[in-house]
């Protein structure tokens, strides 16, 4: 979101009913919605989205010029809606962490540029850094309204939305309702040879243009000399979602095997997991010393975001230990021992490929132990 310049807020849980008739939405949701009662019996609900919500506040900024414009916020946050069949854990919940964000604009040419943006960033997101099989689809905007809008599916089988594609140009639309469907930018519609993938759905992004939430907020642009326009121009809207707790699932789903939780690297609690030698066996342990250095190097490393996990339960065998590391969804084990000469005798072992021949050192300083291990890493791959 950085890279958009979007700037970040946290929006309320509670929504007012009043706020939501404004658009129409409080029916219009029916049963989806998690609604409420408060002691003045006036009706809240438990907001399935922050549409509504985030208008209210930039409504309410006193002058809002053109030069401020686009005006892109999001946030991190839990979303409560009142699934009929939730399941599969984290894939269909009534309580879900999601990052959405909200984008404001001059006109609609504006908008699209915006929605331009922010597709590329998502389609990177997938493909290049969580490596996920992805497809984009056209799509309705149900009761969200608006220009257009598109989802991001993960292809994974127990997905539950049906993707049409044409199977000659690739061009995908989703078919939530059965039957033919038309590919609005396929480049032969009418010998159009349809194929049929199963999709989770992991995003969704809109242009809502101005007629529903800027309109009923009264969101209209302020020229430079801060005065309202005579013709009273509506500011055009947009936003975007991603299901970050569905995502994490969907990595999950994608990526592992029947004995081993596997995550892209960029979402992997651990890079790698430090082990030593078993208490009271023959192998010699790193110093005290020598192993606080190690880590720290390691920990500072900038392909390891994080402090690796240290696995001191010197009780238990390396082998159990690296066993446990696989059904954790740790990329790398990096087992330590001492060396007659005094280094750092290392074994790099790869548990997303349990068959990979580990690779084995033995290094004078932590330095050098760190150049193979951001070499190792690297090497890993989920295929």
């Amino acid at each position: 979101m950085s890279q958009l310049g979007a700037q970040r807020v946290t929006l309320p849980m509670l929504g007012s009913a009043a706020m939501w008739h404004k658009t129409g939405r409080w029916d219009a949701l029916g049963s989806e919605m998690f609604r409420l009662t408060d002691r003045e019996d006036r009706q809240l609900c438990l907001q399935p989205t922050h549409e509504e919500e985030v208008t209210r506040l930039v409504s309410m900024t006193a002058q809002l010029p053109l030069r401020s414009l686009p005006l892109l916020v999001y946030q991190l946050h839990w979303k409560f809606r009142d699934e009929p069949r939730p399941k599969y854990g984290l894939l269909r919940a009534r309580e879900f962490l999601m990052m959405d964000l909200y984008s404001f604009h001059a006109d609609d040419a504006c908008a699209r540029n915006t929605y331009d943006q922010v597709l590329k960033l998502y389609s990177s997101l997938l493909g290049d850094t969580l490596g996920l099989p992805w497809i984009r689809a056209v799509a309705s905007s149900g009761c969200m309204g608006g220009i257009e809008s598109c989802e991001f599916h993960v292809l994974t089988k127990p997905g539950e939305d049906r993707i049409v594609r044409c199977a000659d140009c690739n061009e995908p639309c989703r078919n939530s309702e059965g039957g033919r469907i038309a590919l609005p930018n396929c480049l032969s519609p009418a010998a159009c040879r349809a194929e049929f993938l199963t999709g989770l759905e992991v995003g969704h992004c809109f242009i809502l243009g101005s007629d529903r939430y800027p309109a009923a907020f009264g969101l209209r642009l302020i020229d430079q000399n801060h005065h309202r326009q005579r013709e009273q121009r509506l500011l055009s809207m947009a936003c975007y979602g991603i299901g970050v707790s569905r995502l994490l699932a969907a990595c999950a789903e994608v990526a592992s095997t029947d004995t081993a939780l596997r995550w892209p690297l960029a979402v992997a609690p651990y890079q790698l997991a430090v082990v030593s030698p078993k208490a009271g066996a023959r192998e010699p342990r790193l110093s005290t010393e020598t192993m606080a250095e190690l880590v720290q190097a390691l920990g500072d490393a900038e392909f390891n975001p994080d402090a690796p996990l240290v696995d001191d339960r010197d009780q238990l065998t390396i082998g159990t230990r690296i066993r446990d590391h696989r059904l954790w969804g740790l990329p790398c084990s990096l087992v330590v021992k001492a060396s007659v000469d005094g280094g750092i005798s290392c074994e790099f072992v790869d548990n997303y490929q349990p068959d990979r021949q580990s690779e084995r050192a033995t290094v004078a300083s932590a330095a050098e132990a760190v150049a193979i291990a951001r070499t190792f890493i690297a090497s890993i791959s989920l295929k």
